[in-house]
């Protein structure tokens, strides 16, 4: 767990006392601890959720204990544990690339109320008395178990259940970390579908089906044995018995309607943040093609499958099944009618089918309509300025329309018999019941027979007419798999790879090419640069040349064509891209702010820095005094986009949470560029001070005089290389720059 001054670790189950009274008896007390035991940083989460406190695990190591809980979490949801995670002894960077590398996503939560009865998803908590991290795992039966030190499991009780800390963490399951099929995810829903809910569904429709079938029972009694003898006492008491069946028909139902919305909220969960979990695990070209609004749009329509799979298809499916048992009266007491209702029942069945076949067309163009118009719509309203400013809102409305039309002409273009479905249906009903009538009379069956086959067929054409009513859900369900199969059948980006706690910032791109279309010309040809660690290297050249395009390799966001790229040694094809990372602070082109707060916005990326330290990081990047000008300071909220600040004042923001964990390697692409001049200098001079590898792709080649080395290319390729003067000196590609920039300069 994080040991600071303030937070200092204590024992319970050890037998320590609570030593808070002066700041050596703290310090006494920490070094005592930290003598008997190795402690590591604690994973970020656990530390928020628990607020500070920490514990001393008595008789292991603190990443002992995690690890082992972790492993119980992995193979609880199926997943392989990363073997090189076992010899890695930091907690925060163990929790984080194993939650990271399998798509894990997590959140905090209380252990209130009856939480230990309702097993959903699972919880890593830390007990009361020892300290321990404890992984307690939903059982089938439901509620929670957790695997004692003897490795059997122990139920979690009303009486056990206060062994554990008040806060914790949820984690939920994702999805497998590999291209998977419509078929797959669908299977992934449904077997995470709580059981014992499912299976009370199934016993309530059975129930249900069963008190009907009372129904043809009391309509025969009545015409056989009531209305002959005209026994009033017998038909008030099948009066209270029809009225008992429907109340309590009615209360089986609410109590079946009620287990499927928790059906529907779980899944609902474990679907969202498995696919949440999925896309931020996608690589970063997925995204290349794909516009925001389209993305977020398929993302929400997601929340239409919960509802389409319990009330479309797990409902009416157990319904239809259970509806056998009023053919099997039919068959049983009238086998003269079976035939009109079999065949009524067999032409529902096609008219349905048909018409869900058709409205399944129809959604598929309707919902692809929609996603352009959604996203045509988000990127107007984030461009309104520029369409404001070019006067060009008539066209753009025009453009809007036109995709507009794809979704109107699918949403009005209902044909027949979809349009008339449920009639259909009904009408069909009717006709089964003059076929029956008919056929009735000609095999001389008696009135009372012909009541009960009526109650009977009149229970399965309900049944009918309800799957009639949810085929319009279930015509979603092929559409909405087919919007999302894109993000299903992209392959995550892979983060098995071998990880360490720091880098120290060499860097090496070895004979490296690299183009972005099999039939596109090489970007990078045949490119060969070594990084040591500390050096501050530019690359500079004519727009491209490939210098972005290193940054992206650098960072793994593309592979290159042949070659290889290393850090410290070790080929970036196995590492962890994750890991890896969080060792370097970027500024990328076209970098945005999120709509938080300054402070949120300097630390996001390290979590755990305190106010100090990112006012420390826009001193760096030269906006703390713009900061300290502000009303609310570093609570300042920024708007989506970036809105009321300016560019400047946007990029220093960006290059502050670049710097702000203290990476070992910076990467900056044109960070400076909408800075003044006096900004500019002292970025460059903060810069200049850093003790990290730092590579600047520039076009303002005056920031870059203080540069160890400077690349220039052209073309894909290394040129010229030496320091500012000495380039300048060789009078060649990099001087001819420098002269073109100064002239315009002085225009």
């Amino acid at each position: 767990m994080v040991c600071t001054a303030d937070w200092l670790p204590r024992s319970k189950g050890a037998g320590w006392k609570d030593m808070r009274t002066g700041y050596f008896e703290e310090q006494l007390r920490y070094r005592q601890q930290h003598d008997q035991q190795e402690l590591y940083h604690s994973m970020r989460e656990t530390a928020e959720a628990i607020r500070g406190k920490d514990y001393y695990r008595a008789g292991e190591k603190a990443d002992e204990n995690l690890l082992r809980e972790l492993q119980n979490i992995c193979e609880f949801y199926q997943l392989p544990f990363p073997e090189q995670m076992r010899y890695t002894s930091d907690d925060q960077e163990l929790t984080e690339v194993i939650c990271g590398s399998l798509g894990i996503m997590r959140r905090h939560i209380y252990l209130d109320k009856v939480w230990w009865k309702d097993g959903d998803g699972v919880i890593l908590a830390i007990g009361k008395t020892d300290g321990r991290y404890y992984a307690l795992l939903p059982r089938k039966q439901g509620g929670y178990c957790f695997i004692g030190q003897d490795g059997k499991r122990i139920h979690i009780t009303k009486k056990n259940r206060e062994m554990f800390e008040r806060e914790a963490l949820l984690f939920y399951r994702p999805l497998p970390m590999q291209p998977m099929s419509k078929k797959q995810f669908l299977r992934f829903l449904y077997k995470h579908t709580p059981l014992p809910d499912f299976a009370f569904v199934v016993i309530v429709t059975g129930i249900t089906a069963l008190i009907g079938m009372l129904v043809p029972f009391a309509t025969n009694f009545i015409f056989t044995e009531v209305i002959p003898l005209g026994r009033m006492t017998l038909l008030i008491m099948v009066g209270i018995l029809l009225v008992s069946t429907a109340l309590s028909t009615y209360l089986f139902q609410s109590v079946r309607s009620s287990l499927l919305s928790r059906i529907r909220g779980r899944i609902s969960v474990t679907m969202e943040n498995a696919m949440m979990g999925r896309i931020m695990n996608l690589p970063v070209k997925f995204f290349k093609d794909k516009s925001t609004g389209s993305l977020s749009d398929c993302i929400l329509i997601l929340k239409i499958l919960p509802e389409a799979l319990t009330n479309s298809l797990i409902l009416p499916v157990i319904s239809a099944v259970f509806s056998l048992v009023y053919i099997i009266e039919i068959l049983a007491f009238i086998p003269q009618l079976a035939l009109p209702a079999f065949v009524t029942i067999v032409v529902q069945v096609l008219v349905i089918a048909i018409c869900i076949l058709q409205k399944t067309r129809m959604t598929q163009k309707e919902l692809e309509g929609e996603i352009k118009a959604q996203g045509m719509s988000y990127a107007m309203i984030t461009g309104i300025e520029r369409i404001r400013l070019s006067g060009s809102e008539t066209r753009v409305l025009a453009r809007w329309l036109n995709v507009y039309k794809d979704k109107g002409n699918a949403a009005y273009a209902v044909r027949f018999p979809a349009f008339i479905q449920n009639e259909l249906v009904g009408f069909a009903s009717l006709l089964g019941m003059l076929w029956a009538f008919i056929a009735g009379a000609q095999s001389g069956i008696s009135i009372p027979q012909f009541a009960t086959f009526a109650s009977a067929f009149s229970l399965v054409t309900e049944t009918i007419m309800y799957l009639s009513t949810a085929s319009d859900g279930a015509s979603m369900l092929g559409p909405v798999l087919s919007l999302i199969e894109p993000v299903l059948k992209a392959d995550p980006e892979k983060k098995f790879g071998k990880t360490f706690a720091r880098i120290s910032g060499k860097i090496e791109l070895n004979n490296v090419s690299f183009r972005y279309q099999p039939e596109d010309p090489l970007v990078l040809d045949g490119l060969n640069l070594r990084i040591n660690s500390g050096e501050y290297v530019a690359i500079v050249g004519k727009s491209g040349c490939g210098k972005s395009t290193i940054l992206r390799i650098l960072m793994g966001f593309e592979t290159p064509t042949q070659g290889t790229v290393l850090y410290d040694n070790q080929n970036l094809s196995d590492l962890n891209p994750a890991a890896l990372r969080r060792n370097i602070g970027t500024v990328l082109q076209n970098g945005k702010l999120f709509a938080e707060s300054i402070f949120a916005n300097i630390t996001i990326s390290a979590p755990w820095l305190k106010e100090k330290e990112a006012w420390e990081a826009a001193e760096i990047a030269g906006i703390a005094e713009d900061i300290r000008n502000m009303p609310m300071k570093m609570n300042t909220l920024i708007s989506e986009g970036g809105g009321g600040i300016s560019g400047g004042q946007k990029q220093r923001l960006m290059i502050a949470r670049a710097v702000a964990p203290k990476p070992k390697v910076l990467m900056f692409d044109e960070a400076t560029s909408a800075l003044d001049n006096i900004t500019q200098k002292k970025v460059s001079e903060s810069l200049d001070r850093m003790n990290c590898t730092r590579i600047v792709v520039a076009h303002r080649l005056s920031t870059i005089r203080n540069c160890d080395r400077i690349i220039v290319m052209d073309y894909g390729k290394i040129i010229e290389e030496g320091t500012y003067e000495g380039l300048i000196a060789q009078k060649g590609f990099f001087a001819d720059l420098v002269k073109r920039q100064q002239l315009e300069e002085t225009k």
